[in-house]
C-alpha cells in the first residue's frame, strides 16, 4: 500500500513540473538598430528579419538598362543628376545615373529596420507601373540613420524574398553628412533642396532633363495621389 502511495505521489510531482515547463517561453529577439522609430508611421508596419539573410538572392535587383559603368558620364553636362555617380550593391563597382539619362527617376534612401520598410512595396509597384514610359526608382540604402544591414548582399537578399524588389538598388552609403555620397550630395547643393535627409524613405523626384524638381518627406507613401502625379506630369514632358 505505501509503495503505490509513493508511487502516486511521484507521478503528481513530474506532471507539476512539466506544466511548469509549459509555460515557460523564451523572449522574441527583436532587430539591430535605435530605439527611435523616427517620424510616426501611419501605415502597418512591414515585416523586419530578426536575422539578416547571409546569402544573396538568385536575382537581386540591378542596374537596368544595361550598365554602362561611368563611361556615360561625357554625355551629362557637370551641373546635372546624371553626371553623378554611385556604387552597385553588391559588388560595390562605380555606376554612373547617366545609365537612367533621359527617364524619370524617384531617388529614394532605404532602410531595412525602419518603421516605414513596408514602403518597399508601393515603390515596386510604382516602378512596375510607370517603368515602360521611362520611369526608374532608385534605392540609396543607408546607414545614417543606423537602421540598415551591415552588407550590401544582405540588403539584397532581403528586399528580393520579402518585396520582389527589382528596381536598380545602390550600395550601403551616408545621405547626410559631410561624408555623404556624391548623388546626395549634388541634391543638397540644388537650390530649394539643401535641407538635409530627415529619416529614411525620403523621396527626390528627378526630371528627364536631370533637375531635382520635387521633395517628399518620409510620410508621403509612394502610392500617394500627389506623387502619382508628379511622375506622370513629368513622364508627359519632352526628354
Amino acid at each position: 500500500m505505501r509503495a503505490t502511495q509513493l508511487a502516486l505521489a511521484l507521478i503528481s510531482c513530474s506532471v507539476a513540473a512539466l506544466a511548469a515547463c509549459s509555460v515557460t517561453s523564451s523572449p522574441s529577439p527583436t532587430p539591430p538598430g535605435p530605439t527611435s522609430p523616427g517620424p510616426a508611421a501611419t501605415s502597418p508596419v512591414a515585416p523586419s528579419p530578426t536575422t539578416a539573410p547571409t546569402t544573396a538572392p538568385t536575382t537581386p535587383p540591378k542596374v537596368d538598362p544595361e550598365d554602362k559603368g561611368t563611361d556615360c558620364t561625357k554625355l551629362a553636362t557637370t551641373t546635372d543628376f546624371w553626371a553623378q555617380t554611385a556604387r552597385t550593391l553588391i559588388t560595390e563597382q562605380p555606376s554612373a545615373m547617366c545609365n537612367f539619362q533621359g527617364n524619370v527617376v524617384l531617388v529614394v534612401n532605404l532602410a531595412s529596420y525602419c518603421g516605414y520598410t513596408y514602403q518597399y512595396a508601393p515603390l515596386q509597384s510604382l516602378y512596375e507601373k510607370h517603368k515602360a514610359a521611362g520611369f526608374y526608382v532608385l534605392g540609396f540604402p543607408s546607414k545614417s540613420f543606423n537602421q540598415e544591414m551591415e552588407t550590401g548582399a544582405e540588403v539584397s537578399a532581403f528586399c528580393t524574398k520579402e518585396y520582389n524588389i527589382t528596381f536598380p538598388m545602390f550600395a550601403i552609403a551616408d545621405v547626410v553628412g559631410p561624408a555623404r555620397q556624391p548623388v546626395y550630395k549634388w541634391i543638397a547643393s540644388q537650390p530649394g533642396f539643401g535641407a538635409d535627409v530627415a529619416w529614411n524613405f525620403e523621396k527626390f523626384l528627378v526630371s528627364r532633363k536631370g533637375k531635382v524638381v520635387a521633395r517628399y518627406l518620409t510620410d508621403v507613401a509612394p502610392d500617394s495621389a500627389e506623387i502619382g502625379a508628379a511622375i506622370v506630369a513629368e513622364l508627359a514632358k519632352p526628354k
